[in-house]
């Protein structure tokens, strides 16, 4: 239960990911509209978080520059849906978008493989590790190269 946390801004808005039951369930989500984006020049993707936690559902726009994101919240940890719901919607550039997603997929990645994981064992985990790969830098909020 006392697991690290990753931290999601959002309009200003900081909230708390847990590793365990958020970012475990919204990983194959990540990699596949990071692996999406770096893949298409434009697209959209209509994600629905899954988690308890972390319930909602995104509607992701991009193009060669920018990546928009309209979101409703239906819940998350520390109750702050009504102020998320003031500021739906977010743009960034493309590069920042990708950057930020980085940190957090590739603690996943080393977690997987430092318990001995093989991707013949886990479906999805070479997709991970090409995904990571790919990501242009890591993001302001996990800015580390070491992680």
């Amino acid at each position: 239960m006392n697991t690290e946390r990753a931290i999601l801004a959002w309009n200003h808005v900081y909230l708390l990911l847990g590793y365990k039951y958020d970012i475990s369930l919204m990983a194959d989500d990540i990699v596949q509209i990071c692996d999406d984006i770096l893949s298409m020049k434009h697209g959209t993707r209509l994600i629905h978080w899954p988690s308890n936690t972390f319930a909602a559902a995104w509607n992701v726009a991009w193009n060669s520059g920018v990546v928009s994101v309209e979101a409703q919240w239906n819940r998350v940890i520390g109750c702050t849906e009504s102020i998320l719901a003031g500021k739906p919607r977010i743009s960034i550039p493309r590069e920042d978008f990708l950057a930020e997603w980085k940190g957090p997929l590739d603690v996943v990645r080393a977690a997987l493989e430092m318990a001995g994981y093989t991707p013949g064992q886990i479906s999805g985990l070479h997709r991970l590790q090409s995904v990571v790969a790919r990501l242009p830098r890591y993001g302001h909020l996990y800015c580390n190269d070491e992680i």
